[in-house]
């Protein structure tokens, strides 16, 4: 049996609608932009506390020395973390992540419970300009180090320009901006054409 004309082309359009709406944000992002590390949703360490009430030890440079390949595996105690700062008392480990969001949540363990965390380095969110050129085919001058420079808050935000890329290596040709960086663990490639205007992440 023939679908109608009508018929079938909605049903395309249905299709197309899907299979838009399977892809989302995650297939739209460009190379570089944040996400969650490979195998999870990983964590990086801010601050960690142990003890009852007021009588709390700062822990976060131990924890940071226990960390092994990326992941966090202890039980929770007195002798994984470096004695009893709350004698007598039920005590917590409390530790503050910050997720690839850039959003911070404090995670909680009794005493006797076991930390499983995927954690990862403390510049792993950082935006880094690996390697930057400004310039024409032939006559190009390497600008990563004034370019890393010019990130503020953790922002690239900046016009293409001869101004801002340190003057103009290639007079009277059409410059172009060639930049690759780092940030949440991903490397990404673009290039600018002189007028253009870099935000990143």
């Amino acid at each position: 049996m023939r679908l109608p004309l009508i018929g079938m082309s909605f049903a395309v359009f249905v299709f197309l609608g899907t299979l838009a709406a399977a892809q989302g944000p995650e297939a739209q992002r460009f190379p570089g932009q944040p996400g969650p590390p490979p195998g999870g949703d990983g964590c990086q360490l801010v601050r960690a506390q142990w003890g009852a009430g007021n009588q709390n030890w700062d822990v976060t440079p131990r924890l940071r020395s226990m960390i092994r390949g990326n992941q966090l595996n202890f039980k929770v105690n007195n002798t994984n973390l470096g004695g009893d700062p709350a004698q007598g008392l039920t005590k917590t480990l409390r530790i503050t992540c910050r997720d690839w969001r850039g959003q911070t949540n404090t995670h909680h363990y009794r005493e006797g419970d076991y930390v499983n965390l995927q954690v990862v380095s403390a510049d792993y969110y950082r935006l880094r300009v690996m390697n930057a050129t400004w310039g024409a085919s032939g006559q190009t001058w390497n600008v990563t180090d004034r370019v890393n420079r010019m990130i503020n808050g953790g922002r690239l935000s900046f016009k293409v320009n001869n101004t801002n890329l340190g003057g103009d290596p290639a007079q009277g040709r059409s410059k172009q901006f060639v930049m690759s960086w780092m940030y949440a663990g991903r490397r990404g490639n673009q290039v600018w054409r002189e007028g253009d205007y870099v935000n990143l992440p």
